[in-house]
């Protein structure tokens, strides 16, 4: 149940080489009890792992996100950002993003999903609080997942046009259209055009 995971390799075995291996590691974790509290649990139709008093990144991910949602709507919006930006930091890349199998898939793109609405508000209050560095690091932070955020390029144009480094506009402009091409089939809207002729003019 974590983000990562590094070395993880799957395969089918036989049931008598599975309670094999379930044996081995039920030795393992005797022997790592006093370090790691898990223990295997037996039940029909599988095995589960029992876990107690461990810090899992992805609950505190959930619980930050999901207080700082409720302060936000609370008109609290100080200490939702205080939380989002805890949930941006323990978030630690996507989830199970190492293994190929389908099963994690929708779970992942859940807590992607979550993540990025995490740091689409941080980049937003950077934006508006001036801190426009801040909001250029938040915006790449976006794009590194989903490329064709359109109101992130948006963004981006304003903090660089407001940082007077006009040319980095023209970059990311071309970048998003290149990445709307590619991805979408797709040009820019008429808003992304618009902001990017602002911001070249300084208008932004």
């Amino acid at each position: 149940r974590s983000f990562h995971v590094t070395g993880v390799q799957t395969c089918a075995l036989p049931i008598s080489s599975l309670k094999v291996a379930i044996h081995g590691l039920r030795l393992t974790l005797t022997a790592l009890s006093k370090a790691l509290p898990l223990a295997i649990i037996a039940h029909n139709p599988g095995y589960s792992l029992a876990t107690r008093e461990m810090w899992l990144d992805v609950e505190e991910f959930e619980q930050a996100y999901l207080t700082g949602r409720a302060l936000d709507r609370r008109g609290l919006t100080e200490e939702a950002l205080m939380l989002y930006r805890q949930a941006a930091e323990v978030y630690r890349g996507d989830y199970l993003e190492e293994l190929a199998d389908e099963w994690p898939s929708f779970r992942r793109e859940t807590l992607k999903d979550q993540y990025l609405f995490v740091v689409t508000q941080l980049a937003r209050a950077a934006v508006e609080q001036a801190d426009y560095q801040g909001g250029v690091v938040w915006c790449q932070q976006i794009l590194s997942k989903d490329r064709c955020r359109e109101d992130v390029y948006q963004l981006l144009f304003q903090c660089h046009a407001r940082l007077g480094q006009r040319g980095r506009v023209r970059q990311w402009y071309e970048f998003c259209v290149r990445s709307l091409e590619v991805e979408l089939d797709c040009a820019p809207s008429p808003e992304t055009d618009e902001a990017f002729r602002l911001a070249l003019a300084g208008k932004l």
